[in-house]
C-alpha cells in the first residue's frame, strides 16, 4: 500500500514539473499569434531552465515576475511574453530542442538563462 501510495505521489509530482508554462510557444503558435502583423506588440520569449519554466507550484520562475498583463496576449498589451523554460534543461538539450521553438514565434527580443543544470551534470555521471 505505502509502495503505490508513493508511486502515486511521485508520478503527481512529475506531473507537475513536467507540465508546460500556460504561455509556452506551442500555446502561442496555435494560437496563429507568431505571425508577423502590423501593430502586433513586440514579443519576448524567455528561453531556460526551470528558474525560468517555474517550480512544482510554479512559485519560484523570473517571468512570473514581469507585469501579468504581458501573458494575456492581448492586442493591446504593450509586449509579448513566451515562457520557453523547461525543468532540467541542460545547454546542449536546449539547443537540439528549443531554438526550433523560439524561431517560430519570431520574437523581438530573447533572454537565455541557462547553466544551473550545467553544473550539476557535470558532477553527476548520470545526467
Amino acid at each position: 500500500m505505502l509502495g503505490t501510495v508513493a508511486a502515486l505521489f511521485c508520478f503527481y509530482t512529475w506531473m507537475l514539473i513536467s507540465r508546460p508554462p500556460v504561455n509556452d510557444p506551442h500555446a502561442f503558435s496555435t494560437r496563429g499569434l507568431a505571425a508577423r502583423v502590423n501593430g502586433r506588440p513586440p514579443t519576448l520569449v524567455c528561453l531556460g531552465d526551470s528558474l525560468t519554466h517555474g517550480s512544482i507550484f510554479r512559485e519560484a520562475n523570473w517571468v512570473d515576475m514581469i507585469p501579468p498583463y504581458a501573458h494575456n496576449w492581448s492586442a493591446t498589451d504593450p509586449i509579448w511574453i513566451i515562457n520557453c523554460g523547461h525543468n532540467s534543461m541542460v545547454s546542449e538539450r536546449l539547443l537540439q530542442e528549443r531554438v526550433d521553438w523560439v524561431l517560430r514565434c519570431q520574437p523581438d527580443y530573447v533572454t537565455v538563462l541557462i547553466g544551473s543544470n550545467d553544473c550539476r551534470a557535470m558532477c553527476n555521471a548520470h545526467w
